[in-house]
Parts: C-alpha cells; sequence; structure tokens
C-alpha cells in the first residue's frame, strides 16, 4: 500500500488455499495415467483370438482402473436374452452368470444407447435376483461403456466397485470410459457381431423346431415311358419364408444341422401318408444325419412305404465306414447318388428344389 506521495507504507497479503486444485489434478493425471495403462494393455492384445478369450483379456485390462473390483463384457444382439462373454473379479467373488434374462437386457441395452453412465442398485427390478447377489457380494455401484461395431450398440462394459463410496469412485472413471469403450470395440466389435449374428440364429433354429414351423412339400419323379409319378420328393418349407437352403446351411454353421434335420424329416414321412401307397418317397439327409445314433432307423420306422436316401453336398463324407454302417443300419433304404473320395455328390441332391420342376426316373 502506498501513501500520497507514493511511498510504500505496508502490504498485505492475499492467502489461497491451493489444495483443492492440486488434488484435482492430481486425480486427472492419475485417471489419464491409468486410462493409458489400460490402453497400452488393449493395445497389446491379438485381435484375431477367440472372441470368449479376447472378451477375458479386455475385462482383465479394464481391472487396472482404481477402484474398480469387477468387469464383465456382455453382448447384446437382436435377442431378448443378452450372453456373458467374459467375467473378471478381483477381491470378491462375484456369482456367474451365462445368460442375461429379458428385463435386464432391455435395461442393458436402454444404458448402451444413452452412452457412459454409473448408477446404484435403485433399478433392482432390472437386475432381479442378480442384483441381490451382487449386493450381497459387496458390489456397491455399477458403471456402463457400450460397445459399438457398425453403428449399433452390440454390448456394453459393466465394471462394479466395492468401494464404500461407491459412485462417487465409479464417477471419476466416468470420462476415459467412452474412449476405453471405443478401444475395447475396436478390438471385440467384429467378432462380437459375429457372435451376435450367432447365438441370434441359434435361437431363432431352436425357435423354428420347438414351434414346428415347417411344413413339408412333395415333388413328383415320373417314369419316362408313361409318366406316371413312382416317387416323390419332400421338400421342407418354413412358416416365415425364408428360403429352405439357407436355413439348413445356417443350421450346420452353428451345430444344429442334425437337430433341425431330426424334426422335419418325421413331418416329411408323415405327410407323405396322403400321398399313393405305392409310390416311393424320397428325401435328402446329410452324411451325419446318417451317421447319427439311429436316426434312419427311426425315420424308416415311422414310413408306410419305402425310403429312397438322397445324400446331400454341402458337407463331405469323412468316414466312410461309418457312413456304410448308418446306411446298414436302414434296411429297406435305396441310397442314391454317388460321392468321390473327396466327398462331392456325383449327382447334386440339394435339400430342396423349386416345386415347379419335375424330375425324371
Amino acid at each position: 500500500m502506498r501513501n500520497e506521495h507514493g511511498e510504500v507504507t505496508h502490504s498485505i497479503a492475499l492467502l489461497r488455499d491451493l489444495s483443492q486444485e492440486r488434488e484435482i489434478a492430481e486425480m486427472l493425471g492419475g485417471e489419464l495415467r491409468q486410462q493409458a495403462a489400460v490402453g497400452a494393455a488393449l493395445a497389446a492384445l491379438d485381435p484375431t483370438d477367440p472372441i470368449p478369450v479376447l472378451a477375458g483379456e479386455v475385462a482383465s485390462a479394464v481391472l487396472l482402473l482404481d477402484g474398480v473390483d469387477s468387469c464383465r463384457v456382455i453382448g447384446l444382439g437382436a435377442r431378448e436374452q443378452g450372453s456373458v462373454l467374459a467375467d473378471r473379479s478381483r477381491g470378491v467373488a462375484i456369482p456367474r452368470q451365462l445368460w442375461i434374462p429379458p428385463a435386464r437386457t432391455r435395461h442393458l441395452r436402454d444404458r448402451a444407447a444413452e452412452g457412459a453412465r454409473v448408477e446404484t442398485w435403485v433399478a433392482r427390478r432390472a437386475y432381479g435376483r442378480y442384483g441381490q447377489e451382487l449386493r450381497a457380494a459387496g458390489i456397491r455401484a455399477v458403471g456402463f461403456a457400450p460397445l459399438r461395431h457398425a453403428g449399433r450398440s452390440i454390448g456394453v462394459l459393466a465394471i462394479g466397485t466395492l468401494d464404500p463410496r461407491g459412485v462417487h469412485v465409479l464417477e471419476r472413471h466416468r470420462r476415459c470410459s467412452p474412449h476405453i469403450g471405443a478401444l475395447a470395440s475396436g478390438l471385440l466389435g467384429p467378432g462380437l457381431a459375429a457372435h451376435q449374428h450367432d447365438a441370434d440364429l441359434r435361437t431363432e433354429i431352436e425357435r423354428i423346431i420347438a414351434e414346428r414351423s415347417f411344413a413339408s412339400t412333395f415333388q413328383p419323379i415320373v417314369r419316362l415311358a408313361d409318366r406316371e409319378p413312382i416317387a416323390y420328393e419332400a421338400l421342407t418349407r418354413f412358416g416365415d419364408g425364408s428360403p429352405p437352403e439357407r436355413r439348413f446351411a445356417d443350421a450346420e454353421v452353428i451345430g444344429l444341422g442334425i437337430e433341425l434335420e431330426t424334426a422335419t424329416l418325421p413331418v416329411a414321412a408323415e405327410s407323405a401318408e396322403a400321398l399313393p401307397p405305392e409310390t416311393l418317397l424320397s428325401v435328402n439327409v446329410s452324411p451325419a444325419f446318417v451317421i447319427g445314433h439311429g436316426s434312419v432307423t427311426e425315420l424308416v420306422a415311422r414310413a408306410s412305404r419305402p425310403i429312397v436316401l438322397e445324400i446331400t453336398e454341402r458337407e463331405p463324407i469323412e468316414d466312410y465306414a461309418a457312413f456304410r454302417g448308418g446306411d446298414r443300419r436302414a434296411p429297406g433304404c435305396l441310397r442314391l447318388g454317388g460321392r468321390r473320395r473327396r466327398g462331392r455328390v456325383r449327382e447334386p441332391a440339394a435339400h430342396h428344389r423349386a416345386p415347379s420342376e419335375v424330375r425324371e426316373a
């Protein structure tokens, strides 16, 4: 302070407590260091690993964040039921779960659409019994980082904390959650999308089998001399109008090919009861169905007429001895179509042909 002559007479000290600013700066610096550590761990992963392995490694990397005690990678397909791809934790016994109930799946899908967020256990209805188990395990709050691929939500990273401060601990990581979610999406996106597609496909095929959402139509095979039908080929048609060849191919890809054949072929045998009794019934079967335990025998037992088996060419015959054994278990059947050693059918016999096509024998 100066007097009228400009001389300094005394000073006033303005004191400011910088501890809060330094605490904030230290906290932000720590978040950046943790984000960098998680990013480095994710960058070191091999994106070609199987999706369950890769999802587990992603979940383990997220546990590098302070205060995060559990991380779960959850896939959200088009189905009503989500799936748990990986579950990692430290210092807490998280109840294991493979499938997410429909109510909670919808809840998680809504959270993923809203972006990164943190919540306590207010949504008890959405979590149900699983939420009770998490609370019993000591989880105080959960946070969500969405996983996206090709512009759509395909899953979430669900992280939990045991810290009594709950939400306040996870809120510190909210700013870096979108970044971590984006890195994880880059790793998991393609594989997770494929996994979801297969899971959705499995659900659809299982529904078709359970509801018997298919029927048989019959294509005549005629004798050239007089154009009289001597046999009928059974063709499967699905209730939703989907191409039959694609349905059977999809079922094989997800490991339900035998189940779909086993469901559709008895329907063909039953429906054939309305055909002229002196005609043969021709059905298309895969080598795996012929080799299967008793499947051919059961099919023959259901039919009131001789059965002609046409072996499809979609898959090779890997074990000819087992194939011949399966053929012998079905007395009264005539197996049409030879195969070369590499498993190709000499005369292609697909599962389905156009109804208007007339076969000549």
